[in-house]
């Protein structure tokens, strides 16, 4: 996902993004890791956010996925980056890919 306006909130601590519920509920069933990128394109700034740890951290959001209609705002720590450092993910993201072209 990405934005040239992010909705930063809390003295720019985070970043507002409205996902879709049924995402959410994906994201939660799943048995592997599940992370929101998002990229602010006017800094060229990639951020991300684990679904499954956010909503560990906040089980209070539960309740809004249940009451709400088709979104819920969640909010991605500005603190989060992916640089180009991140060897890790960057391992992670090429064995994955990987995997899904040999699969084609």
């Amino acid at each position: 996902k990405g934005s040239n306006s992010p909705k930063f909130r809390f003295k720019n601590t985070v970043i507002a993004y409205s996902l879709e519920i049924k995402t959410i509920e994906y994201a939660l069933a799943s048995p592997i890791p599940f992370a929101l990128v998002f990229v602010d394109l006017n800094k060229e700034i990639v951020y991300y956010l684990s679904i499954q740890g956010y909503f560990h951290d906040h089980p209070e959001m539960y309740q809004r996925v249940k009451r709400n209609g088709s979104t819920v705002d969640v909010h991605i720590p500005v603190n989060q980056i992916i640089t180009e450092r991140d060897i890790e993910l960057q391992a992670l993201a090429a064995t994955i890919y990987q995997r899904d072209f040999e699969s084609c």
